[in-house]
């Protein structure tokens, strides 16, 4: 699989992982009949990295843990205030 397009076909997996059953066309991936299953009886929780604008992004839409990389404290806090612009609805 090659390094670029990694982004979309994590996004890609992402989808598909809430996705529950077929049909489903990604960009990348899909299938007309399946299902996933036993489904968890509680959701997994999705940690995603990343600190360009896509990953902050692709955090923000699916993940429920960040994980970031060692920073100044500057830098940092500029992340985290990008990644709490990325979960702001559209005006």
């Amino acid at each position: 699989m090659p390094f670029a397009g990694r982004g979309a076909r994590a996004e890609g997996a992402l989808r598909l992982f809430g996705h529950g059953g077929g049909p489903f066309e990604g960009e990348h991936d899909g299938f007309g009949e399946g299902v996933f299953a036993p489904v968890p009886s509680t959701p997994v929780p999705i940690m995603l990295g990343g600190v360009s604008d896509i990953a902050l992004r692709r955090a923000a839409a699916y993940a429920d843990v960040w994980q970031s990389l060692p920073s100044a404290p500057a830098e940092f806090a500029d992340r985290m205030r990008r990644l709490a612009d990325a979960l702001e609805p559209p005006a």
